[in-house]
């Protein structure tokens, strides 16, 4: 028994022994992962300045000075991405403010831009209306002394003037509507536009260019109403065929029209040197020009078709080029039909109509003195009774001195101290209780006076137009002896 008491007590000591030395063994063996585990929590919790203490010699050891160096290096590139970050920071701050100033410049130029465009629209309506004005002047005297000539001589040398001034009035004009153009202060006004006598218009106006260089210009009438601005539609036309005609050396050019549906396809021909194919769309370039034949008077702006093309544009027009080198073009020009042109009013039967402006009593208002005295002699040249005044008060108090009632009025539309042509129709109109005939003869190109002409029943006709063309438009508007 004592044996085995000795022998348990043994066996119980040894336990004991083999527990507490397991279990310091244990904690020998958890405290460098413990610690392990806390370095961890400290660099997930961003503190990367506490190294892990161990100083053991076994494979815990090593494993601590891999960590160590991992936590180093850990920090040494937390330390290069923050001063990136801070450089970056600086870098986006700078650019900030250098987009910031960019901005502001932009703003700036923009405003800049904006009151420049707005001063190029007043110079341009500036210049339109004054320039326009003796322009019209020069067409209406040199009519005059046209009728006046009587040696065949001098009529040749007045057709010649008469030549250069349409050349000169076109130059203006393209140089006008490029530029009303460019600035988005063209609007359509569309209604329906008698083909015939725009047409007709067009060869009277280029006739005359043609023949000078020796050149035909055929005119095939269309007795068709389209839908269009009457006014884009003749700068379409009319710088085709000045266009053709400045490119044409020998032969004609020919101006028809065919039905094609619903549209009639406006065309104009020539038998100039054609276009090669690596001109097509450049020929539509602001201030393009192929070598034409003459002097570069002859040759113009370069600004007819990039005209044609834009007019087009606004109206919805197909245009459309064909050619031949050496043989000649075509353009056309696909237009809407608004129906027959049944009346002959301002169409092409008016050329037969018998002169309708003698004995008729015409009034003329216009601020413009030699505008004025002008028309006053081609119309008593056309043995018709005139009354010219400057302003409306000026002619109600001439007319007291007339029983008889004007068959037209024929006035400019500014007429100075706010007072315009609209205003003299309709007083006149209300003295005489009469809806008189009336023509607005005017060197402003707003688009807002087509619909107001419109409305009171007056026609419209922009400066500079020639004389004839004039006279023509007042024999349009008067209605016949019979009242037919």
């Amino acid at each position: 028994m004592a044996t085995l008491e000795r022998t348990v007590a043994l066996l119980a000591m040894g336990g004991v022994l083999a527990a507490a030395a397991g279990l310091v063994f244990a904690r020998r063996l958890a405290a460098p992962i413990v610690a392990l585990r806390d370095a961890t929590a400290r660099i997930a919790s961003g503190n990367l300045d506490a190294p892990l203490a161990l100083e053991r010699a076994d494979e815990i050891g090593a494993l601590a000075q891999d960590f160590n160096q991992m936590s180093t290096r850990l920090r040494d590139l937390y330390a290069s991405l923050e001063a990136k970050v801070t450089e970056r920071t600086a870098q986006l701050s700078e650019a900030r403010d250098v987009l910031s100033a960019r901005a502001e410049e932009l703003t700036r130029l923009k405003d800049e831009a904006d009151r420049a465009n707005a001063a190029k629209t007043r110079f341009l309506a500036a210049a339109s209306h004054d320039l326009r004005q003796p322009m019209h002047s020069i067409s209406l005297l040199l009519g005059v002394l046209q009728a006046r000539l009587d040696s065949p001589e001098h009529r040749a040398l007045a057709d010649k003037i008469q030549s250069s001034v349409a050349t000169m009035e076109n130059l203006f004009g393209n140089l006008l509507d490029i530029s009303k153009l460019d600035a988005g202060a063209v609007q359509a006004h569309v209604e329906n536009v008698d083909l015939g006598w725009l047409l007709r218009q067009v060869e009277q106006v280029w006739a005359p260019q043609a023949v000078e260089k020796g050149l035909s210009l055929r005119v095939r009438p269309c007795p068709l109403l389209v839908k269009g601005d009457a006014a884009l539609l003749a700068r379409i036309v009319g710088n085709l065929v000045a266009n053709a005609i400045r490119y044409t050396r020998q032969g004609g050019v020919l101006v028809g029209c065919r039905r094609r549906g619903n549209s009639v396809e406006l065309q104009v021909w020539d038998s100039g040197p054609g276009i090669e194919p690596r001109y097509r769309e450049a020929i539509f370039e602001e201030f393009f020009r192929i070598d034409a034949p003459g002097s570069g008077q002859e040759q113009g702006l370069g600004l007819g078709l990039s005209i044609v093309q834009r007019s087009a544009h606004i109206l919805g027009y197909a245009l459309r080029v064909d050619s031949r080198v050496g043989k000649g073009s075509v353009f056309s020009v696909t237009l809407p039909v608004a129906g027959e042109a049944m009346a002959p009013h301002g169409g092409p039967a008016t050329a037969t109509r018998p002169p309708l402006l003698a004995g008729r009593f015409i009034v003329v208002v216009d601020d413009d003195e030699t505008n004025a005295q002008a028309l006053v002699d081609a119309l008593q040249a056309q043995q018709c009774h005139v009354v010219a005044a400057a302003s409306c008060e000026e002619v109600l108090a001439a007319l007291q001195q007339h029983l008889r009632e004007p068959d037209l009025i024929v006035t400019d539309y500014q007429l100075g101290a706010g007072r315009d042509g609209f205003e003299v129709i309709e007083r006149l109109r209300r003295h005489y209780d009469d809806d008189i005939a009336a023509l607005i003869v005017t060197a402003n190109t707003e688009a807002a006076l087509a619909p107001r002409a419109q409305a009171c029943g007056a026609r419209l006709l922009h400066k500079p137009i020639g004389l004839q063309r004039l006279l023509e438009a007042m024999q349009e508007s008067l209605p016949s002896p019979d009242g037919a």
